[in-house]
């Protein structure tokens, strides 16, 4: 049973058995993934992360 992913060029509804996006043409259109989303995410662990070191080391050291 396919199920509908969306084109990562035109955003759009395909079938995941599609070869083709209908829309746009692309080939073998893969889900769009919110890679910004993601990398945003990640950069404000790793700042959270350093904040929390630099006030553990800030609070032992002084």
């Amino acid at each position: 049973m396919a199920t509908l992913i969306s084109c990562r060029v035109c955003e759009k509804p395909v079938s995941s058995n599609a070869k083709f996006c209908p829309h746009c043409g692309e080939k073998s259109p893969e889900p769009y993934k919110d890679t910004l989303r993601y990398g945003l995410l990640g950069f404000a662990v790793i700042v959270v992360v350093i904040l929390v070191f630099v006030f553990v080391i800030n609070y032992l050291f002084y």
